[in-house]
């Protein structure tokens, strides 16, 4: 077992294709023996009118239990009553992204997982308002699962950039690669390994031109040095490694569709390949194109710098 998910928090909001996203679900909580919680939002309802309390405490509560039961009905549909064992259910009321991300909080979520929610287009894969909420502000990494013609992954890709300064960027390369290697042993995937180099240095003419080339081809040079020193980490992992220049969205975007990818795995800080992920244009345009499900994760002490949801 290459990386833990110890306490798993799948949000099922009805989007389509939550029964496929909770057998995923079940099988990486199976795989980790991990805990899986099953969380609903019903709107709150809320009044200053004292004779009105009591009645809408009665609506309110009706309304998490008519969660609740389309809950165990998905339960039913997507598990057998063996696999349904060791599974909890909580149906709060509240804002949902809200009560999504304090609960990953307080329980010590390892990961948050949902269903996609998606568009009327078939060309955009274009997260919908709650996904994009979760993917910026929630502390731990978050699963966001589109629906595929296909039971289970074939292709994961983990989109990372190697050309790392700091302690914090190291250590989240690591967990990336970690994560990714766990979801493609559960499923018995495909792992590819992609680095998008920019070289600012790429078409440059003039007298330096020879200069240009030469450091062009020792930035390339070390960026396969530290793929292999990160991929090298893990013993007995063989990930197809690919190494291409030009602009990261554009080119993963490329990978992904060329390569058939089922779930692309990305980190929220990088400078060479991954800037910009979940709060920049580069991440905008990649989850906005890609039809594939996608992972991202935050660097530890993320929460403590931001401002939360």
């Amino acid at each position: 077992m290459i990386t833990d998910f110890k306490k798993i928090l799948f949000f099922a909001d009805g989007a389509k294709g939550e029964g496929p996203a909770l057998r995923l679900c079940y099988r990486l909580a199976k795989h980790n023996e991990a805990q899986l919680l099953i969380l609903g939002v019903v709107d709150e309802v809320l009044t200053d009118d004292l004779q009105l309390r009591a009645t809408l405490g009665r609506i309110q509560k009706a309304m998490i239990q008519e969660r609740r039961n389309e809950i165990n009905e998905l339960i039913d549909l997507a598990l057998s009553a063996e696999e349904q064992k060791n599974i909890s259910i909580e149906v709060v009321a509240g804002k949902d992204h809200v009560e999504v991300i304090e609960k990953s909080i307080r329980g010590g979520f390892d990961v948050i997982i949902k269903a996609a929610e998606t568009s009327a287009s078939v060309r955009q894969a274009i997260f919908g308002t709650t996904d994009a909420r979760l993917l910026h502000a929630a502390a731990c990494p978050v699963m966001i699962l589109r629906p595929k013609r296909r039971q289970g992954l074939r292709n994961v890709l983990l989109a990372v950039d190697p050309l790392v300064s700091t302690e914090q960027e190291s250590s989240l390369n690591t967990a990336l690669l970690g994560m990714a290697a766990s979801i493609a042993e559960v499923e018995s995937a495909n792992l590819h390994l992609l680095h998008v180099l920019e070289n600012p240095l790429s078409g440059q003419k003039g007298k330096h031109k020879a200069e240009f080339v030469d450091m062009g081809k020792r930035l390339q040079a070390d960026a396969e040095r530290r793929l292999q020193d990160l991929t090298g980490s893990f013993i007995g992992l063989e990930p197809l490694v690919t190494l291409k220049s030009g602009r990261p969205h554009a080119v993963i975007t490329k990978f992904v569709e060329q390569h058939d990818v089922d779930m692309l795995v990305m980190g929220s800080v990088g400078r060479s390949g991954l800037s910009g992920f979940v709060v920049g244009n580069t991440a905008e345009k990649i989850l906005n194109q890609v039809d594939a499900s996608v992972l991202v994760m935050k660097p530890k002490g993320w929460l403590n710098a931001s401002s939360g949801p």
